[in-house]
């Protein structure tokens, strides 16, 4: 297996694969995708999964970039009507 492009290289081992292999690789996935309800954290007494939390932070993300463009908007309008940006 090609160690520069792993992607690449198991793309093309699925695409030959038999039928076995498939299952088990489709197996295997569905294992590691579990591994995203463990526990990492708690909030006010209740639990928070990986997938919770990576959600959560992407909504921050989402959020931050929003004010930020609200912020810069409110900028914008006061050196327009002759104020300076502090």
């Amino acid at each position: 297996m090609e160690t520069a492009d792993p992607r690449k290289s198991i793309h093309k081992l699925i695409d030959q694969a038999d039928e076995k292999l498939l299952r088990m690789v489709h197996s295997l996935a569905l294992e590691y995708l579990k591994d995203d309800k463990e526990i990492v954290a708690y909030k006010a007494g209740k639990t928070i999964t990986k997938e919770q939390l990576y959600n959560e932070l992407i909504e921050a993300e989402k959020a931050h970039h929003v004010r930020k463009a609200i912020i810069n908007k409110c900028f914008e309008l006061k050196t327009f009507s002759g104020y300076s940006k502090v």
